[in-house]
């Protein structure tokens, strides 16, 4: 299995994934962030890059693409499921978090620099561009100031066209 670990960091999400991709690469802006990651030995590669700008140059297609903690980063994610559709195979899974909004906004910045997304809007923009919803599940993300920060986590197919 071909897997891409979008945000990887110091792969802490990656390594729960790791045993089943035999081709697992990570990108991350941050060179710290990725030493820690190559420490770890989970990738087989891992790539200093924005990942809107990995994903418009790569050429490779993934049957798992993970994006843990880091769409919180983008506020509109258009460019984010067109070109994650694009580099998923025909059977392949997107899987990523979102912290989750009541509001009717598509997206809001929060206090703490985070995106907050909007699942309905979100969901009907992933359709947009051929994904299908897997499943999805509401979760605890992490905690911010001793207090519980909800999201939900997705999983995204291609639809059969």
């Amino acid at each position: 299995m071909r897997a891409l670990d979008l945000g990887c960091g110091t792969g802490l999400s990656g390594a729960a994934f790791a045993g089943v991709a035999t081709d697992f690469i990570g990108v991350d802006l941050s060179e710290q962030m990725l030493a820690k990651a190559r420490s770890k030995n989970l990738y087989q590669q891992l790539i200093q890059a924005d990942i809107v700008e990995y994903l418009t140059e790569c050429d490779v297609l993934f049957d798992l693409i993970l994006a843990s903690d880091v769409v919180v980063y983008l506020g509109d994610l258009t460019d984010f499921l067109r070109l994650t559709a694009k580099r998923l195979a025909p059977a392949g899974v997107l899987l990523f978090s979102i912290e989750t909004t009541l509001l009717k906004a598509p997206f809001v910045l929060t206090a703490t620099g985070r995106f907050q997304h909007q699942l309905a809007s979100l969901l009907e923009q992933a359709k947009s561009v051929g994904f299908v919803c897997l499943a999805k599940e509401r979760v605890t993300l992490r905690h911010q100031d001793k207090r519980p920060v909800t999201g939900t986590i997705l999983a995204l197919g291609k639809s059969a066209k």
